[in-house]
């Protein structure tokens, strides 16, 4: 089957620039170089590996590019990862990391990021697998009407004197839920500022 090539400047949250400075390329060129070893035809493990004999020495960034070429051929759709959809959002505040990480562990602050979707929250099914404090959790997390269990992970990043809270919510099994997910995030990361600040 023959793929069609979607240009852009940037994949998988990466630019051209960003992609260039790690790796000495860029997408232009990554994309024309794995097609010359007929990487359209190839699994995404078996394009992992040819760019590790190209001298891709981070995993990483392998894994980067791969997803990258995969979106740009459009074998695979922007968002969608190895076991469904993903979305990521991040956003400085002006807190340090202990008051960043209480802001989201907070009864009003976790209100606002693991209630707020559903209508009902006794029907939410919810199972914390890590809590490390100060830096992150992870939990499984599913609304009653979707068949897939997705995860979500928090985590408090430190930037300068301030903090970043950083979510990326796994294993989303629509398009549709990932969408529906990008408003909710980008709400949340919103209202929690609007928290932090008041």
């Amino acid at each position: 089957m023959t793929q069609t090539l979607q240009t852009s400047n940037s994949y998988v949250n990466v630019s051209n620039e960003a992609l260039f400075k790690a790796t000495e390329k860029d997408w232009y060129q990554w994309i024309a170089l794995l097609n010359q070893q007929k990487a359209q035809s190839k699994s995404h493990k078996e394009i992992v590996e040819v760019l590790q004999h190209l001298g891709v020495d981070s995993n990483w960034w392998r894994q980067k590019i791969t997803l990258g070429y995969l979106t740009a051929m459009g074998i695979r759709k922007e968002g969608q990862a190895g076991q469904g959809f993903q979305i990521g959002v991040r956003k400085v505040f002006p807190l340090t990391v202990e008051k960043a990480w209480a802001l989201i562990t907070s009864d009003a602050g976790m209100h606002i990021w693991l209630n707020e979707t559903a209508t009902n929250t006794d029907e939410v099914y919810s199972e914390l697998k890590v809590f490390n404090p100060h830096s992150h959790l992870r939990l499984r997390w599913k609304l009653p009407a979707w068949q897939q269990v997705s995860t979500i992970q928090i985590r408090v990043i430190p930037t300068g004197d301030r903090a970043t809270i950083s979510i990326l919510h796994e294993h989303l099994d629509t398009e549709s839920h990932r969408d529906e997910m990008r408003k909710h995030w980008k709400k949340v990361m919103s209202e929690l500022l609007d928290l932090a600040t008041a």
